[in-house]
């Protein structure tokens, strides 16, 4: 920002292409981070398997259905992900970008399955369901 003031937003020249070079760069690396933070890693940091994470997969959604605090379709649409066919279908950037919806899409839906196990008050204190209910039959998985 110091620089756009001092060049009084003129970007011309070497010194222009220079700061929208510097600006792609800080960008790619924001994108990076939060790229590198979504692989998933097991306790001692070793990247996990597909097979490892199919294995816990189904172990958490036998967990839930265990439960019994939620519906069959509740879960199957809270867990539901692309299939690895359909992301190498689509391309590596519209994986991305599905990758970056389902994200931003997760906490509205954590607070869905919240709300519809809480009472009226429960749902006004947690602000909808997007921060915790203290209902520790809940929150025990949606935590993960």
């Amino acid at each position: 920002m110091v620089i756009a003031f001092h060049a009084s937003f003129k970007f011309r020249g070497i010194a222009g292409i220079a700061f929208w070079i510097m600006l792609a760069v800080a960008a790619s690396g924001v994108i990076g981070r939060y790229l590198y933070s979504q692989i998933p890693r097991s306790i001692t940091a070793a990247e996990l398997s597909m097979a490892e994470l199919q294995s816990g997969e189904s172990d958490l959604t036998e967990t839930l259905a265990g439960q019994h605090i939620y519906s069959a379709e509740q879960l199957r649409r809270i867990l539901e992900t692309p299939s690895a066919e359909h992301l190498r279908k689509i391309g590596p950037l519209l994986a991305l970008v599905e990758m970056l919806a389902l994200h931003l899409r997760l906490p509205f839906q954590l607070a869905a399955l919240r709300r519809s196990v809480s009472t009226p008050w429960v749902i006004v204190r947690t602000f909808g369901g997007l921060i915790s209910s203290g209902n520790s039959d809940v929150e025990t998985w949606l935590s993960w």
